[in-house]
């Protein structure tokens, strides 16, 4: 049985098909096979005007993981994506094959032994032109973002500085040494991050990223405000039955233009709606 749902609606265990058997006239429509929870998505297809524009198909390894994205145009193939995994499960390599030149890229991933990502290296058939990296706290959380250009230099790197409760009070971006944005971060009584507001190198407030969460503390909307409060977007997060954050549905002007899907047993699966 396949359990179908676009991706503008929360799934349900009692959603029937035929109440979600109508695709969007402009977005991306989507199909589950029937898990549960691990609901996974099998095909995602774009439409624009109520015509299908491009499909994905998604397949998967044994143990639940994702294998493969295939992008479809029509009956013609134009790329693949190919998921590998180490033997601790991690996502190590992801690759793109081009079917029209034989063009490959790949991103090679890197873990500590605590599961934390230190690097991602990517690849253009073979040529490495750059990368990320990244350093943590004993309790893991993220202490410094690097990004390195094709010979192995930093470009441009985030620096994150901690207070005395050990949450985030401050960050720091730099490139090329010099110092691009800054943001003060301010938290609930409660302890919840409430919003970040970057401010540019001569202290100048340029955006406020501001956090709403549901009854279950999880956040429900991610908002991006100018300074003088208007929201220029906004990410919707939405949960299963058992919490576990499935899709986030990026918005501009009130409209979606792109969302993640996430599975249990996979990687991070991306759609545009135009």
């Amino acid at each position: 049985m396949l359990v179908l749902s676009s991706c503008g609606g929360k799934k349900t265990a009692d959603t029937t098909a035929n109440e979600e058997s109508q695709h969007p006239e402009n977005g991306v429509y989507y199909e589950y096979s029937d898990g549960g929870n691990s609901d996974r998505v099998v095909s995602s297809i774009t439409y624009e005007n109520g015509i299908e524009i491009s499909r994905n198909e998604y397949d998967y390894w044994e143990n639940g993981r994702l294998r493969t994205i295939t992008t479809k145009v029509g009956d013609k193939v134009t790329d693949t994506w190919n998921y590998n995994y180490s033997a601790e499960g991690f996502l190590s390599q992801m690759v793109r094959q081009y079917t029209e030149d034989s063009f490959e890229c790949r991103d090679d991933y890197r873990y500590d032994n605590k599961g934390n990502i230190t690097s991602i290296a990517l690849y253009t058939d073979d040529r490495y032109i750059g990368g990320e990296r990244y350093s943590y706290t004993e309790d893991g959380d993220t202490t410094l973002e690097e990004r390195l250009d094709a010979n192995g230099d930093v470009i441009a790197y985030t620096e994150y500085v901690f207070g005395e409760n050990k949450k985030v009070a401050s960050l720091n971006k730099y490139m090329y040494g010099s110092l691009m944005e800054y943001g003060l971060y301010e938290y609930s009584e409660g302890g919840l991050l409430s919003s970040v507001k970057y401010y540019s190198s001569s202290d100048e407030l340029t955006q406020e990223i501001k956090n709403e969460y549901n009854a279950e503390k999880k956040i429900s909307r991610i908002l991006t405000c100018a300074p003088d409060g208007t929201i220029l977007s906004y990410t919707e997060c939405l949960y299963d039955e058992s919490g576990f954050n499935y899709r986030d549905i990026f918005y501009e002007d009130g409209k979606p233009i792109y969302c993640y899907d996430y599975t249990e047993e996979g990687a991070r699966i991306y759609s545009a709606y135009n």
